[in-house]
Order: structure tokens, then sequence, then C-alpha cells
């Protein structure tokens, strides 16, 4: 058998071909995911405010729902999520939108306009559960686990400073409604 991982011969256009046609094509998650975090974070940038707005108006909701006392029927209850979710629901749907479209957009790039049913197919070879503890835990997961918490780590520490350098006008925009952050409490 040869060893596939040596190979000095670059893939004929023919293997090529029936790999497009398998779904076997080179992309790069990684890519993907940061096209979708910058985006997301232009979107942000420029909806962030009404889906702040929004999950203030949320929780100001609940709370006073919560002080008022919820009625215990089906309706009531349905009522009352309804109140609390379709505000939130909507000012955030445009950049869930946003990001499934960057997905979209960045996938067509790498790949182009591949459509290859087969790879919805299922596969019940992969279904075996050695060899997936075996990938799990295998050669290169260790890498895999650093560079996803370096990852989450940059993301927590650029989310933390722009929190850090904006605490004081998110303070200023909590008693801007006339009352003070701890004072909900009190009534």
């Amino acid at each position: 058998m040869a060893d596939w991982d040596n190979r000095t011969m670059p893939a004929s256009p023919r293997r090529r071909l029936e790999a497009r046609q398998r779904g076997e094509v080179a992309q790069s998650r990684l890519l993907r995911a940061a096209g979708q975090l910058l985006v997301v974070v232009v979107a942000l940038g420029w909806l962030g405010a009404g889906v702040v707005d929004a999950m203030a108006g949320m929780m100001r909701t609940g709370l006073q729902g919560a002080a008022a006392g919820i009625d215990g029927s089906g309706a009531g209850v349905v009522r009352s999520v309804g109140e609390l979710v379709s505000p939130t629901a909507m000012a955030v749907l445009p950049v869930l939108l946003v990001s499934v479209v960057v997905a979209v957009l960045v996938s067509l790039l790498q790949t182009g306009w591949l459509w290859s049913p087969g790879i919805m197919s299922p596969r019940w070879d992969r279904l075996d559960l050695s060899s997936g503890l075996s990938r799990m835990v295998g050669e290169g997961s260790g890498g895999r686990v650093l560079a996803v918490v370096g990852q989450l780590v940059i993301i927590a520490s650029l989310g933390g400073w722009y929190v850090a350098s904006r605490w004081g006008e998110l303070l200023t925009g909590a008693t801007a409604a006339g009352r003070r952050p701890r004072d909900w409490s009190s009534g």
C-alpha cells in the first residue's frame, strides 16, 4: 500500500474532478471564522446600540414582570415570553443574518460554486466510536486545543479591553434613565 502522506506527484485533473464532485475541496474553517468575526464586529458597531437597547428593554420588562407577578396560566406565560423575546429577536436578527451571509460568501470564495448533494448523505463508516475517539485524542489534537484556547483568550481579552475602555460611557448610559445602577432593587 502506498504511503499517502508522502506523495511526490500532484493529483491528476481527473482525481481533482472526482474529489470535487464528492465535495472534498480544500477550505479553511479559520478563514471563515475570522471573516465572520470581522464582519460581525463591524455590524455590531453599526447595530450594537439597538441590540443593547433591546436587551436593556428585555431586562426592564422582565424585572417589571417579576415585581408585578406573572400570571401562571399558559396564555400569560406565552404573552410574557413574547414581550421579552420579540423585541430582542428583531434587534439581533440583522446581526445573525449578516453572519450567515458572510459564512456563505466566504465559503463561496474559497470553493467556488460547488453544490454536492453527496456530501449531505450519511457516511456510516464515520460512525465508528474507536476511530472518532482516536481523531479527538489522537495526533495533533493537543495543538488544535491550544489554538482554540489561544483564540478564546484573544477574543476575551479584546472584549474585556473594549468594555474597560468604555466603562464610563456604559455607566453614563445606565444612569441616563434617571436611576443609578443599584437603585433598581429599591423600587
